[in-house]
């Protein structure tokens, strides 16, 4: 396990337990994968181990050079995930985008995936005052709406008890 000297302890690979269960699901059956916001590559090797092809995206170089110095990875591409991404449409079997909360990103996102496509999306928990930016009750469906059909979803209000923000993990295919 790796340890930067800007961290206080070793960094976790330890994968989504949403992610693992999604990627047990009948429906993997591997090829070109991207694990977006990728940070330092928990994903990435079990994506991998899944057979798939991976692409690690972040905007933080030191999480990239981490994957490609313990997963010897050369698909690692320092992109911002904020704005319309360098691949181009159909690209991806599926996409892995975890602990990342950006409006509009499930947008952004769909023309990636080819027919068929799988989405595996976590948002963070919530704690402290961090539930203020994730999606409302109804926010990312509508956002997938009509182009995706959801496998699976969980989610749980957060944060003030009159707000209506809530964590969310969705597995969703493209129709």
């Amino acid at each position: 396990m790796t340890t930067l000297t800007n961290h206080k302890q070793p960094i976790d690979h330890s994968p989504s337990t949403f992610v693992v269960r999604c990627l047990a699901h009948s429906l993997i059956t591997g090829g070109v994968a991207l694990d977006l916001a990728c940070g330092y590559g928990r994903h990435t090797n079990v994506l991998r181990e899944k057979d798939f092809v991976v692409v690690s995206g972040d905007l933080v170089i030191d999480g990239l050079q981490i994957i490609k110095q313990e997963f010897q990875s050369d698909a690692c591409v320092c992109l911002n995930a904020k704005v319309d991404l360098p691949f181009c449409d159909g690209s991806f079997d599926l996409i892995l985008a975890i602990h990342y909360v950006d409006k509009g990103l499930l947008s952004r996102i769909a023309r990636l995936l080819s027919s068929d496509g799988l989405l595996i999306y976590e948002t963070y928990g919530g704690q402290g005052n961090n539930w203020r930016f994730l999606p409302t009750q109804g926010e990312l469906e509508n956002e997938l709406f009509p182009n995706f059909t959801i496998i699976k979803k969980v989610e749980s209000l957060v944060g003030d008890k009159d707000n209506l923000h809530v964590n969310i993990k969705i597995f969703a295919k493209k129709i």
